[in-house]
């Protein structure tokens, strides 16, 4: 009977200069990162719950197939009791999400989750373009309202990136959240395998 043991793989294993073992290389070691500490289900997970708590071993999670994506906001946290859309610069949300990814809504000031939403959809193409089609539909928008709504959100977007605005071909993502009641369901201890 095969133990599944990998004796390859245990030919990489180091001694960490705080006397623990470890298999991941020095830079590995340095960029001590954790998809754990950037996922909306954390504090559900037990994968999550283990890996922030205090242990002898180090639990760096690299790859998950539950990770929950947040998507910062600064306060006001305004216009998101429906569908609603927040825009963002660049193009690396349409990478992150496609329609029905839950998402959390976070709060990057009082650093915590304020809901959760479904990735109804995203575009992205030039800053112009975007905003011309989708500045109605924006949180802010939505909230306040304005007579003008791609002057509004062009000032927000403007006074929220700032220096990042100077491009020329500058792209936007118009990310369209439909919020939810309950959150995400919790991953219990029996549901990790290894």
């Amino acid at each position: 009977m095969s133990s599944g043991l990998d004796n390859k793989l245990s030919q990489r294993v180091k001694r960490h200069p705080n006397g623990a073992f470890t298999i991941e290389t020095q830079p590995e070691q340095a960029r001590d990162v954790n998809l754990c500490d950037c996922c909306g289900r954390a504090a559900l997970c037990a994968v999550g719950r283990l890996a922030a708590a205090p242990s002898f071993v180090q639990i760096r999670t690299r790859w998950c197939e539950k990770f929950i994506p947040l998507v910062a906001f600064r306060p006001p946290l305004i216009g998101m009791e429906t569908t609603f859309n927040t825009m963002r610069l660049g193009r690396a949300w349409t990478e992150r999400l496609s329609t029905g990814t839950t998402v959390a809504l976070y709060d990057s000031v009082a650093d915590n989750i304020f809901g959760y939403a479904r990735t109804r959809q995203v575009f992205a193409g030039g800053y112009n373009a975007i905003l011309l089609a989708h500045a109605k539909f924006n949180h802010c928008a939505l909230h306040d309202k304005p007579e003008d709504p791609v002057a509004h959100v062009d000032a927000v977007l403007r006074k929220a990136y700032g220096a990042f605005m100077n491009k020329e071909d500058l792209q936007l993502q118009a990310l369209y959240l439909t919020p939810y009641e309950d959150g995400p369901e919790p991953i219990h201890d029996a549901e990790i395998q290894r």
